[in-house]
């Protein structure tokens, strides 16, 4: 199977045998692919005993989308041509020089996107695959295939709680401004001090946001398994990108195209921590994402979406200094204004929250 963004194209892979010498063509792969997967292919059959004397030619339906999680695939489609494999079954997995069956990224999108209904998986990823219904086998290895040692994939426990309570913390004003803009879905800047509590509150925000519905963890779990990062199904995101993440980092994209900080996000919180260091570049891109929802790439001809609905927590000081208000702060009445002026820009329709360092906070719309 093949994935563009969270897109699914199931990629059908067919062997047959031909005269010649002992060989593997692949038709339609570039010949640095066609290498690479020879040797994995070859060298896993030749460790479960199986000594490929014969000509295949294999081809792919979508060959501009073989990665090597089609490896095992095509494993299968070559032990089809001698009658040593089974069809009708969807085969995901990366295939080692030893045989064995590796973890590839996107498992449950390549699922999901298909809806099929038998489904070999290398047991790494079995965990991820426990969300997915009906529940796939799982393998470890080709010699595993072979000898009918698959495994059903078990269910695995739901998310555990977040340990952390807002019930602890003294800033109670702050803490209801923060509730009155997660029940609206609103954007928020926590303005205030260094030590206020501004990074403490804006991680325990997931926890104010409502249980997720089905569909929402399984399209969170979809953006974090094609990012490699693995599931933490029903268990709300929470992002906090360094000042220094650049516009691809925030957004997405690349070769091939991965989710940036911005849609690993979706569903839960986006944390700008001192919004004002970021690159203007790249919260003028951000601010065009949030706008429409989603982040668009056209990537080697292939439009790719990942969606991009996080709440953005954005916290800033008072004043260029940090010490406002205070008598040990040391900017003009000038920098203060233009330091203020550029946050209204940042955060334009952010709901302002300012936390004092005494931990009394005060909330209002910018």
């Amino acid at each position: 199977m093949g994935l563009v963004g969270l897109k699914t194209h199931p990629i059908n892979v067919s062997a047959r045998l031909v005269q010649g010498p002992r060989n593997v063509s692949f038709v339609g792969l570039t010949d640095v692919q066609a290498r690479e997967l020879r040797i994995r292919v070859l060298s896993s059959l030749e460790s479960c005993g199986i000594d490929f004397e014969s000509h295949a030619e294999v081809t792919f339906d979508r060959p501009d989308l073989v990665t090597p999680a089609t490896d095992l695939a095509v494993a299968v489609a070559m032990l089809e041509a001698l009658g040593r494999a089974p069809s009708d079954v969807a085969y995901i997995g990366e295939l080692s020089l030893s045989g064995a069956v590796r973890g590839v990224c996107g498992l449950l999108p390549m699922l999901l996107g298909t809806g099929v209904q038998h489904a070999i998986v290398p047991q790494q990823n079995a965990q991820e695959a426990s969300w997915y219904r009906p529940r796939p086998k799982s393998v470890a290895s080709l010699q595993e295939l072979l000898t009918d040692g698959a495994r059903q994939v078990q269910p695995c426990d739901g998310p555990k709680p977040d340990p952390f309570s807002m019930a602890d913390l003294p800033m109670s004003d702050a803490i209801q401004a923060l509730k009155t803009a997660m029940a609206n879905r609103q954007n928020v800047l926590l303005v205030g001090p260094p030590g206020a509590g501004k990074t403490m509150l804006a991680r325990r925000l997931p926890g104010l946001l409502p249980a997720m519905t089905e569909s929402e963890a399984l399209e969170s779990a979809s953006i974090t398994s094609v990012a490699g990062l693995g599931v933490h199904f029903g268990k709300r995101p929470f992002r906090a990108p360094h000042h220094s993440v650049s516009e691809t980092g925030l957004i997405g994209g690349g070769t091939p195209a991965r989710p940036g900080e911005v849609s690993l996000a979706h569903h839960g919180v986006l944390f700008l921590d001192e919004i004002t260091e970021f690159r203007a570049s790249a919260i003028s891109a951000l601010q065009s994402v949030l706008k429409a929802g989603v982040a668009d790439f056209v990537r080697g001809g292939n439009h790719v979406t990942f969606p991009a609905k996080p709440i953005v927590v954005a916290s800033a000081n008072a004043c260029p200094c940090g010490c406002a208000p205070g008598a040990r702060c040391a900017c003009t009445s000038q920098r203060i204004e233009a330091h203020q002026a550029r946050l209204k820009k940042l955060t334009a329709g952010f709901v302002r929250i300012e936390v004092p360092a005494v931990g009394m906070a005060r909330g209002r719309a910018v």
